[in-house]
């Protein structure tokens, strides 16, 4: 798991040694906080490294993800609903996080991914095809769990895709 430090930008000009006038359009006081941290661990646990008992960790029965596909609530319905489709349909499945924006409780993660289509998860033969997908989640926090999350991308395309 990669190792995420927050410092003060004070702290990061400084060990940088940049003049501070050098980032007249940085906001003062800002750091990454504890929900783009949270937001990260998501990405990076769930999906990069397949630890299903993030899923748990960060959600409960009553946290909402809106996805493409309709609403699904709680864990075990992302997991049967979600998570296990495209790991299983996906195994090499690896997300990049391109950026991440947070206030307050909320965190919106763009991202990317790629895998290549090698299981029938999807409800369909594979096609052994490799595919890109890029999407935009939008995550609510509270007391350290993801209560809300609202998912745009392009999966419905790329699965019409290999369907055919």
């Amino acid at each position: 798991m990669p190792f995420i430090a927050v410092v003060s930008l004070e702290t990061w000009l400084a060990i940088w040694e940049i003049d501070e006038t050098f980032l007249p359009f940085v906001s003062r006081g800002l750091t990454m906080g504890e929900s783009a941290v949270l937001a990260r661990r998501w990405f990076e646990e769930v999906w990069n490294d397949r630890r299903e008992a993030t899923i748990d960790e960060l959600t409960t029965a009553n946290s909402v993800c809106h996805a493409d596909q309709g609403e699904l609530r709680g864990p075990e319905c992302f997991r049967l609903q979600q998570y296990a489709p495209f790991v299983g349909a996906f195994p090499n499945l690896r997300v990049t996080v391109e950026d991440v924006m947070e206030s307050g409780p909320q965190a919106v993660v763009r991202w990317s991914a790629r895998g290549t289509h090698l299981g029938a998860d999807l409800g369909f033969p594979p096609t052994g095809r490799a595919v890109d997908m890029r999407g935009i989640t939008w995550m609510r926090f509270e007391n350290g769990v993801l209560v809300e999350g609202w998912q745009s991308s392009n999966l419905p395309d790329v699965i019409r895709s290999l369907k055919g």
